[in-house]
């Protein structure tokens, strides 16, 4: 029937009209939003400390987030040298000397796994340059899971990384390049004539 059509179109057109200013209204908040960022990280361009700052409050999260998403490696790392401990010590038969090795091994596989945890996450503050100071052995270490003194494993290790590691070393990088950006935005307005 023609009123059943008008109505049709009526409560169409509305749904348009509808979807039409959520979309805008949801590009306006996205704006908002971004410039609410810009202006808290950088001032709109004329801080030099904020950027500064937010990178140095940055890192010791990303050093967090870093050994968070590579715990399961951190752990095969003290199992590992637990295990790498316990096949190479004099008295393999007596427990109790190979058990304290082991434990000792673990802990500092731990220690050294955070250290290179920390090295990772301190390189990738600078994106572009800073992942190339990385060794080749530290990337292994954090992303296989072995004994930096277990040569055998280490080259038969094929490092492939967790998607959480490979979502947090893209964040760092992008917010990373974004804050020294606004640094660099900074000094260029404030050596401006």
């Amino acid at each position: 029937s023609p009123a059943r059509l008008r109505l049709r179109r009526r409560f169409r057109a509305r749904a348009m009209a509808l979807a039409h200013n959520l979309a805008r209204f949801a590009i306006h908040a996205a704006w908002i939003a971004v410039m609410g960022v810009y202006w808290a990280l950088s001032d709109y361009g004329r801080s030099l400390a904020r950027p500064l700052v937010a990178l140095a409050v940055t890192l010791p999260l990303f050093i967090w987030a870093f050994d968070a998403s590579l715990a399961t490696k951190r752990a095969e790392a003290s199992a590992a040298a637990a295990l790498h401990v316990a096949r190479t010590h004099p008295s393999f038969g007596d427990a109790a000397p190979a058990a304290d090795d082991a434990a000792q091994k673990a802990a500092d596989a731990k220690a050294k796994h955070l250290a290179a945890t920390r090295q990772l996450a301190i390189s990738n503050t600078i994106p572009f340059v800073g992942p190339l100071t990385i060794n080749g052995e530290v990337k292994k270490f954090l992303l296989c899971g072995v004994a930096p003194d277990d040569a055998d494993a280490l080259k038969k290790c094929v490092p492939v990384a967790p998607l959480a590691y490979q979502f947090v070393l893209i964040g760092q990088n992008i917010l990373s390049a974004l804050l020294l950006f606004f640094f660099g935005l900074a000094l260029r307005n404030y050596f401006k004539v």
